[in-house]
């Protein structure tokens, strides 16, 4: 009797630590489904995001031929047409264009913009030299009057000899993605990060001091499996 009943123990424990064992590789594999659930949706709120804001900026580029070809009767029409574009999108700060030299031709804010001229800045350099470039996203920088990090979108601007004629731009309100990712219940341990295509932090959620503009490009994501595919999933 003693060793059936030490038998019985040890089948109960054996079937106890199997079913406990495939609990745990359920709820594993839960997790995995869950986390690249919610990678492909915000991965995809990315991309509807910066479609709308390449609309934006065909739209600021629509508005700038009118204004060009002297639609508007007033200089200021143009600028009054750009501010109603910008309310369409709330990650967008301002939106406008430049000449070949940098100079910021027209533009929805209300006030002078903080630079007169970015021809020194990535986004205005990467279209001047490179003529086949579309919509190009800019590693984040810091404001000219802040601190606040932004990136910006933009568009070659062409003469119709194809030469470069200016950029259409607009910086982005990189805060504006946090309020989306702080909705999210991540767990006592998760966070969701948002890089430029250099390796750069755009944003993170929970928020770190001084993370935003940080470079991880040396990671094998990075260096490794962007190379290998434009597009997929990393774990």
């Amino acid at each position: 009797m003693t060793i059936l009943g030490l038998l019985f123990s040890a089948a109960i424990v054996a079937l106890f630590l199997v079913d406990l064992g495939t609990r745990y590789r359920e709820a594993i594999a839960s997790a995995q489904t869950d986390a690249l659930n919610l990678a492909a949706i915000l991965a995809e709120h990315a991309a509807v995001t910066f479609e709308d804001i390449d609309r934006v900026l065909l739209e600021a580029e629509a508005i700038r031929k009118s204004s060009l070809s002297g639609k508007y009767a007033a200089p200021d029409e143009g600028d009054v047409a750009l501010r109603r574009l910008v309310k369409s999108s709330s990650i967008l700060v301002a939106v406008g264009w430049t000449n070949a030299s940098g100079e910021v031709m027209a533009h929805s804010y209300d006030h002078a913009p903080p630079r007169s001229n970015i021809s020194d800045m990535s986004h205005f350099v990467i279209h001047r030299d490179d003529a086949s470039r579309g919509l190009f996203v800019a590693p984040p920088y810091r404001s000219a009057v802040s601190d606040q990090w932004f990136s910006a979108a933009s568009r070659r601007l062409n003469n119709p000899d194809g030469s470069f004629a200016g950029i259409v731009t607009a910086p982005l309100d990189l805060s504006f993605l946090l309020k989306i990712y702080r909705k999210i219940d991540l767990g006592g341990d998760g966070s969701v990060v948002l890089f430029h295509r250099t390796g750069r932090i755009l944003a993170r959620a929970p928020a770190q001091n001084n993370v935003v503009g940080v470079s991880l490009a040396g990671g094998p994501l990075f260096t490794r499996y962007l190379p290998a595919s434009a597009a997929g999933s990393y774990e």
